[in-house]
């Protein structure tokens, strides 16, 4: 699943990014941190298995760590959103919170910011900040989703 982090690593992430995430009944998994268990308990199975499945697709992301994924209740313009120079990952609560989302965004926006991570830590940063250029695009299609830059999730 790619390198463990020590505990103090992971305590320090955590503290770094806590105040954009929901507070009230935070439950520390390592990568991930959600709002109450039964999402936790979701996203913390389709995480894994999204990353585990690109590792099995790009061997050499084997050396690299899964991103740390938040839910983050202030984003509210986009569904997600990668930060691949920190290996992190935000997905919006307010969408996350929505059934009707649920689905897509666990197995489509999940899998499509992993697919940035995956771009950098294998080809680094894009030229001229093409970031759903072709080599993206390449990643995505051959995880088996759509290529597709936007969403439409109802909000």
């Amino acid at each position: 699943m790619g390198a463990p982090i020590l505990y103090h690593q992971y305590c320090a992430r955590v503290k770094r990014f806590r105040k954009n995430i929901f507070s009230v009944g935070l439950l520390h998994t390592p990568g991930i941190l959600c709002y109450n268990a039964s999402m936790q308990n979701e996203l913390n199975l389709a995480a894994q298995t999204h990353w585990a499945r690109f590792v099995h697709l790009f061997p050499a992301m084997r050396k690299h760590a899964m991103p740390l994924i938040t839910v983050n209740n202030r984003i509210y313009r986009t569904a997600g959103r990668c930060w691949v120079e920190k290996n992190h990952i935000e997905l919006s609560g307010k969408l996350l919170a929505n059934p009707d989302n649920k689905l897509a965004m666990l197995h489509v926006i999940l899998p499509h910011e992993m697919a940035h991570q995956v771009d950098f830590n294998l080809n680094g940063a894009p030229k001229n900040n093409r970031w759903h250029g072709r080599t993206w695009s390449e990643i995505m299609v051959k995880f088996g989703l759509p290529a597709n830059a936007y969403h439409s999730l109802e909000t």
